[in-house]
């Protein structure tokens, strides 16, 4: 009997529930335990994006190192300080999060150093491909931390419909059909 192909499903759950545990326990702990993680995921990211796009491997984790620092600088620098309302559950009275547009105006910049940093990593790698890469990753990375200054739980919500809308990709082998097609959709992609 020729040998079956092993199932790839409880290596996926094991990993899954590792990197579900790390991502709980960072967003639960906030602050730097947080802009850790978020620096670190994002400069994997983006040297498994620059290994796709056949960038050599000192660029690569030089450009993940950059974008981590940047990461961890803007969430530390930027992160704003007084002057705003509190969100409080109106049962507990529980302080839940801060929300102020006008000292969240300073995110902006860090979206801004984000542009920036993704222009010099196209120009010294030379592929455009790596620029859209730093912004692909480094936005998305940048606005979680900017989220966590609002409200820890608005992170939780953005991981819960995250793995949620993965694992039903997964398990009906039609990614497209779960979380639709649009530009920077998986289902897009791997066409």
């Amino acid at each position: 009997m020729p040998d079956m192909p092993r199932s790839e499903l409880p290596t996926r759950f094991v990993a899954g529930i590792v990197m579900i545990a790390i991502g709980v326990a960072a967003t639960y702990f906030g602050g730097w335990w947080f802009r850790g993680l978020a620096a670190a995921a994002a400069a994997i990211m983006l040297a498994e994006w620059a290994e796709i796009n056949r960038v050599p491997r000192l660029q690569a984790w030089g450009s993940g190192a950059l974008l981590a620092a940047l990461l961890l600088a803007a969430g530390e620098y930027l992160l704003p300080v007084g002057g705003g309302d509190w969100l409080v559950d109106e049962i507990s009275g529980e302080a839940l999060g801060y929300f102020d547009p006008e000292t969240l105006a300073p995110a902006w910049l860090g979206f801004g150093a984000i542009a920036l940093l993704a222009l010099a990593i196209g120009l010294t790698t030379r592929r455009l491909a790596m620029a859209w890469g730093t912004l692909y990753v480094g936005v998305p990375a940048f606005a979680l931390i900017a989220l966590s200054w609002v409200w820890g739980m608005l992170v939780f919500w953005v991981f819960v419909v995250t793995w949620t809308t993965d694992t039903l990709a997964y398990f009906t082998g039609r990614p497209a059909s779960v979380a639709g097609m649009h530009f920077f959709s998986p289902a897009n992609i791997m066409r």
